[in-house]
């Protein structure tokens, strides 16, 4: 990811209580997480639901554990005609941003590039 932003990314691990979960995607690489990212592959209609939940769940547990910080969720679903589907399940204060990925380089290139624009943009309304 890194390769498009300023900021550099790395998988990361963090805990809340006793539960540990991992970022597939987190910067800065050391230190309090400021951007979190969760990628996901909801290959089958049927697993929306599930696949949705988990996204959910971790941003709660995120931003429980870094108020401050940016949670983004990358997503794989082939059906783009019900891309809005996911997205409205996705509609979230804990879910700063929401990006869909196709299986070509182009399509990831172009979601990579679409959240860290998304995530610079937060960043600067803030201040």
């Amino acid at each position: 990811m890194s390769k498009y932003g300023k900021v550099s990314f790395k998988k990361r691990k963090f805990a809340v209580n006793d539960q540990k979960f991992e970022l597939d995607a987190a910067s800065p690489i050391e230190g309090k997480i400021q951007i979190g990212v969760d990628v996901k592959r909801i290959e089958a209609r049927r697993d929306i639901h599930k696949r949705c939940d988990e996204i959910l769940n971790k941003a709660s547990k995120f931003k429980a554990t870094f108020p401050d910080g940016k949670f983004a969720a990358v997503i794989y679903y082939p059906f783009v005609d019900e891309h809005l589907n996911v997205q409205s399940r996705l509609k979230s204060t804990l879910i700063d941003i929401v990006v869909f990925a196709g299986t070509q380089t182009e399509s990831t290139n172009n979601a990579v590039q679409t959240l860290l624009i998304a995530v610079e943009h937060q960043k600067q309304v803030e201040k």
